[in-house]
């Protein structure tokens, strides 16, 4: 399903295929979101305000007679479930489009800022200088998740002329990787040595 220019439910699957087709799958790695970030991004916020949202209505039935505030705090528990909403969109857009695809080649880097602004980057494989596997605590201890950041330097700006280059550092960070570590051995593998 396709909405509006951008936002394509298949889009992810799409940009795979066409890399797949290029460099073959064995040189080809996807990097997303694993699904720990929906379960503690999603899931359990959900069950979380799902619980409150039932407390706020249940003593809303206890003042019922109260007919000022009980329409005060229905209204409430409305405005709290539109923000709820707004939200859970916004972490689901997080965890659908938010992924770098990796070739031997280039990486290409893919964002959904919300439902009409992307961001995409790409850089050729050779720049990378550095690859660091940071863990995020207790969670990500437990599901096994962590960030990956990509380091590369001497990256030409859109202002630079192509016989002048500047020494500027290119970052990407790509949160709830699962297993960072062989994602981390895969792209210099990929990328850096064979290179």
């Amino acid at each position: 399903m396709k909405i509006l220019n951008n936002f394509d439910t298949k889009f992810k699957e799409k940009e795979y295929a066409e890399a797949v087709k290029k460099h073959w799958a064995d040189n080809v790695l996807l990097v997303q979101r694993c699904f720990a970030y929906l379960f503690l991004k999603w899931f359990i916020p959900l069950i979380i305000y799902w619980l409150f949202a039932t407390a706020i209505l249940s003593f809303a039935i206890y003042f019922k007679e109260y007919e000022l505030l009980y329409k005060w705090l229905v209204r409430t528990v409305l405005l709290f479930w539109l923000l709820v909403l707004y939200r859970f969109f916004y972490v689901f857009l997080d965890y659908k489009y938010d992924f770098s695809i990796f070739t031997c080649k280039r990486i290409f880097t893919y964002k959904q800022e919300w439902l009409l602004d992307s961001d995409f980057k790409d850089l050729p494989a050779e720049k990378i200088r550095s690859i660091v596997s940071c863990r995020s605590g207790l969670l990500g201890n437990i599901f096994w998740y962590w960030t990956v950041e990509i380091y590369t330097d001497w990256s030409m700006s859109a202002e630079d002329s192509e016989d002048h280059w500047r020494s500027q550092a290119w970052k990407t960070k790509l949160s709830y990787v699962f297993r960072p570590n062989k994602v981390r051995q895969k792209i210099l593998n990929m990328c850096v040595i064979k290179n």
